[in-house]
């Protein structure tokens, strides 16, 4: 598999103008972008994965959204999409996104000898019930499986639960999108409010 060539922009989301591939970009600290999609049913079920135990990053951990680089050249709506398909074998409409907000995430990884430094896109999209096929990507998702809502607050709070596994440690990230997620729910017919950028 070849390594993802991505934009590098400044910490405002403003392109830079080149190009250069992730690896690059981890080890000189330069921002490029990213997604992070929750995946979530009227009836309040959140779609969670456990990561590959091959991956460098958390594996064999628990993720409440599936994540991706954007590739240089790439929308980050496209990208999301993309991840949907890939990761859980879920195709999506453009329409059935919806972006919630538009942050910086700033990480270092000493064992890596990387530093991630991302302007990630969130976005939800919500599937009429939890009863959907999913083919997984097993280089990077071990497995998958719907819990409700009040489940995925638990696992935030607690860190881990004994018959799910340990979450991967993005909990207020984790925190902000389920509560997006309910804000849904609770009033669904109420138009959404615009993203807020870089807060």
């Amino acid at each position: 598999m070849s390594t993802p060539i991505v934009d590098v922009v400044d910490r405002d989301n403003r392109p830079r103008g080149f190009r250069v591939d992730v690896n690059h970009a981890m080890r000189y600290g330069q921002w490029f972008r990213g997604v992070h999609v929750l995946v979530y049913t009227p009836a309040g079920d959140i779609l969670i994965e456990r990561r590959s135990r091959r991956i460098p990053t958390y594996p064999d951990r628990l993720d409440l959204s599936l994540s991706g680089i954007v590739d240089a050249g790439e929308h980050p709506q496209d990208t999301a999409l993309r991840e949907l398909e890939e990761e859980v074998g879920l195709v999506a409409k453009p329409s059935e996104l919806e972006l919630i907000s538009v942050n910086r995430y700033n990480h270092r990884w000493p064992s890596l000898h990387a530093r991630a430094r991302n302007i990630m896109y969130h976005y939800l999209v919500q599937l009429p019930h939890r009863y959907v096929p999913l083919q997984l990507q097993r280089s990077e998702v071990a497995e998958a499986q719907f819990v409700s809502l009040s489940t995925a607050r638990q696992l935030i709070r607690q860190h881990q639960l004994a018959h799910l596994g340990r979450l991967e440690p993005r909990y207020a990230m984790y925190a902000f999108l389920l509560d997006a997620v309910g804000q849904r729910l609770a009033a669904p017919t109420l138009p959404p409010e615009t993203a807020p950028i870089l807060r």
